[in-house]
């Protein structure tokens, strides 16, 4: 179901599913090697639109750019 995420880079599909899979990481905290993996799950399927973003703004990057660049490198930043 998540798969779908690994070459999606539009910011109100990230939004929606970031509160989401934060959520489930959360309830996994008490099963360390779940929770483990879970993360790593995360961030590999994080890269396509970390790649696709950049670490830099650019003069025309639009609004929902700007903010997607903000929540994805947020997100990947608090997942270590």
């Amino acid at each position: 179901v998540l798969d779908f995420l690994g070459s999606e880079t539009d910011y109100y599909v990230w939004a929606g599913a970031l509160t989401q899979l934060d959520w489930i990481r959360r309830r996994l905290e008490h099963i360390p090697q779940a929770h483990e993996a879970f993360t790593n799950y995360l961030l590999s399927l994080m890269n396509a639109v970390i790649n696709h973003l950049g670490y830099n703004e650019l003069a025309t990057d639009s609004t929902s750019t700007i903010l997607n660049r903000m929540q994805i490198m947020n997100f990947a930043c608090n997942l270590g």
